[in-house]
């Protein structure tokens, strides 16, 4: 009997460990990523849901040498280890990573690194890395 409560309380503890284990951060957050009279729009696009809800806008902008997606406004579902890519389409078989989504609502930015050529990517992606999951993407034109 006693080894019986043990393993159900052991199952107990282990499944709500391990629920909320490597989800996205849910505070809002509120960048500092200002546009200048300087800066250009290369591409952008609004979020279209995929197998979760995604809702805002991603715009790249240029300033000087430096490329910038911005999330705004911005807000998904919850998962665990979520990142924003740049694809070359919905599948994620061309793509690169800008990184961990920093939270699941608010405005957001993500350096492009000077290499990356924008034109081998049309999509911004919030991806799923656990379950390899398309979460909701923004078709950047």
């Amino acid at each position: 009997m006693k080894s019986t409560h043990f393993i159900l309380l052991l199952s107990l503890s282990l499944f709500f460990s391990c629920e909320k284990e490597g989800e996205t951060p849910t505070d809002p957050v509120e960048d500092d990523f200002v546009p200048t009279p300087t800066t250009t729009v290369l591409k952008a696009g609004e979020f279209t849901n995929v197998a979760h809800k995604v809702t805002g806008k991603a715009t790249i902008y240029q300033t000087g040498g430096t490329k910038t997606l911005v999330l705004d406004p911005f807000t998904t579902e919850n998962g665990p280890d979520l990142y924003v890519y740049l694809s070359s389409d919905t599948k994620a078989s061309k793509f690169v990573s800008l990184g961990k989504l920093k939270s699941t609502n608010g405005k957001q930015s993500y350096e492009i690194s000077s290499d990356i050529m924008l034109d081998d990517f049309s999509y911004a992606i919030v991806w799923c890395e656990d379950f390899s999951v398309n979460f909701g993407n923004a078709e950047l034109k």
